[in-house]
């Protein structure tokens, strides 16, 4: 995988005549980049309602979990379905899907 710097170099060369492109791209890419990787707070900023999500729980043993945020009460997929965390969730993050090119 090529790095920031280097698509925004391609990036640039598609665009002559654009000001400050590639610094642009960088700045963008960057600023998504910290956005999708930023871990939210439980207590501070709760997802939506039905909501799955990546956790981060206090549990020793299964620290990171796909979890699902349904009616103010967070449960964690633990095959066949879905039961209650087995430590205190810390944080979560959103699951990006990724759209296929065509």
């Amino acid at each position: 995988m090529k790095s920031i710097e280097e698509r925004a170099k391609e990036y640039a060369v598609k665009c002559p005549g654009c000001q400050n492109t590639e610094w642009g791209f960088i700045a963008g890419a960057q600023s998504e980049r910290g956005e999708m990787l930023r871990w939210r707070d439980a207590e501070k900023e709760l997802p939506e309602d039905g909501a799955t999500v990546l956790g981060k729980t206090s549990c020793v043993q299964h620290p990171f979990v796909i979890m699902r945020y349904i009616d103010r009460k967070w449960w964690v997929w633990a095959y066949p379905g879905w039961a209650a965390p087995a430590g205190e969730v810390i944080g979560w993050r959103p699951i990006y899907e990724i759209e296929q090119m065509p």
